[in-house]
């Protein structure tokens, strides 16, 4: 049969951008001290917008964020406006200024978005991977968990997976220390079956010297055993060491504080964290009465920019009021008791109910902070996927992590709780996870095995 050529007619959705569609989503995105900055250029630029500040202060006071996922602050806030329908009492002033310098996040970020040859939708996953990372550089979820925050198949998020570990420096992304060892260990001149086994077999007896067993373990002679675990320890555990984290000058403004009056959780939204946006009113009437035609297309077409920019805004804290509601109402149990009692609940969960899309759930909670009983908290920190296996009731990875939490800060340090050990005790308060589940939650948290957390009895 001969080769032809066939003509078919497909239908298609496409979504094309205009600019203040775009204008719309960075606004969206942009935590509140990076948005002050944001308006102040757009006031400067534009002759009929002017910044109106509150009268106490022209900027707020800065006050300083450690490096933590929950900030503990002693500080009162200022009047805002209660989402109950009430107004709050006069106290002092929560917001802060801004980062002075490119982090380790940034910089991620940076080369994702110049990655010319990267898809539009998978840039957007390798960026929401990049802001997930733990301050140490890894990705504390698995691609499954991803799957789900995202709404995309497991397949997608690895690929977003695989894209940002091809990043620098080498090692980021990895789900665990042996990933982040073994990404590094294939790009150098050491890699072999025995560096290989050393990493994979091999770490807790490098990080006890236990030498003579490694030796076995590899079946070596002591002397080139030594050789491989010095090609190990050369490698870094740490991808972020060496970057600025913007732990020393990074301040955070909260979004809202969620606090309890009269037995009811409720919102009180920070409103005076951002200077009012003013439209000049005798420019715009200037509209109708100049006569060059150059000078009228100019003012309209800022008049235009301003009322785009006014109506962004009401926008941004019309989606963000309707989240922080729902996950107010979805976590009630974390705002009354802490952290242990919090609740399963992915972005794609929260996006059905609201009926909005993951994507703009995302950018909505990316680098947002509220303020609670808990202290001043990430709000992407309080999603968290369902871990299976306890029956009817669903259990957070976060909640799951706090009570690990709980067990090895209250053990007794001349006798360290081995994985194994933790894992029966977990089981005993009804939370059956795997020895490997322990050893994956205890490095997210950052607390080292137990023959490392020993301490000499006096």
């Amino acid at each position: 049969m001969a080769a032809g050529i066939e003509l078919q007619i497909a239908q298609k959705q496409k979504l094309i951008m205009n600019q203040q569609m775009r204008q719309a989503l960075e606004v969206l995105r942009m935590p509140l001290a990076e948005l002050q900055d944001y308006l102040t250029c757009a006031a400067n630029e534009n002759p009929l917008l002017e910044l109106e500040y509150p009268q106490s202060q022209e900027r707020p006071e800065p006050l300083f964020a450690p490096e933590t996922e929950e900030i503990r602050w002693s500080t009162q806030y200022k009047t805002g406006t209660d989402h109950h329908g009430q107004s709050g009492a006069q106290i002092e002033d929560p917001f802060a200024g801004m980062i002075s310098e490119e982090t380790f996040t940034d910089m991620l970020c940076r080369q994702i978005t110049e990655e010319a040859a990267l898809p539009t939708e998978l840039r957007q996953h390798c960026l929401y991977i990049a802001q997930s990372l733990n301050p140490r550089g890894y990705l504390p979820q698995t691609a499954e968990e991803l799957a789900e925050e995202l709404g995309i198949s497991v397949f997608d998020a690895e690929q977003a997976i695989y894209a940002v570990q091809s990043l620098s420096p080498t090692g980021v992304g990895a789900r665990n220390l042996q990933e982040c060892l073994v990404l590094q260990l294939v790009e150098s001149t050491d890699f072999n079956e025995y560096t290989l086994k050393i990493i994979r077999e091999g770490l807790e007896l490098l990080g006890s010297n236990q030498y003579a067993k490694l030796a076995k373990l590899l079946g070596l002679p002591q002397a080139e055993t030594l050789r491989w675990c010095d090609a190990v320890r050369r490698l870094n555990p740490i991808p972020s060491r060496g970057y600025p984290s913007g732990s020393g000058s990074q301040y955070v403004i909260p979004e809202a504080e969620v606090l309890k009056e009269n037995g009811e959780l409720v919102i009180r939204y920070y409103e005076e964290a951002l200077p009012r946006l003013v439209v000049q009113q005798e420019y715009c009437s200037m509209i109708k009465t100049v006569r060059d035609e150059e000078t009228r297309e100019y003012l309209k077409k800022n008049r235009n920019k301003a009322q785009e920019l006014l109506g962004n805004l009401h926008q941004r804290t019309d989606t963000i009021l309707r989240i922080l509601r729902e996950v107010v109402a979805w976590q009630r149990n974390y705002f009354e008791t802490g952290a242990a009692a919090l609740e399963p609940m992915t972005i794609t969960d929260l996006a059905e109910k609201l009926e909005l899309s993951p994507s703009t759930v995302s950018r909505a909670v990316s680098g947002k902070y509220i303020v609670c009983k808990n202290g001043t908290v990430a709000l992407r920190s309080l999603f968290t996927a369902k871990l299976t296996g306890f029956g009817e009731t669903a259990v957070s990875t976060g909640a799951v992590k706090e009570r690990l939490r709980q067990l090895i800060g209250n053990e007794n340090k001349q006798k360290p709780l081995s994985d194994e050990a933790i894992r029966q005790r977990m089981e005993a308060l009804g939370t059956p996870i795997s020895r490997r589940t322990v050893a994956k939650y205890r490095e997210e948290l950052g607390i080292p095995a137990a023959f490392a957390r020993k301490m000499p009895s006096i």
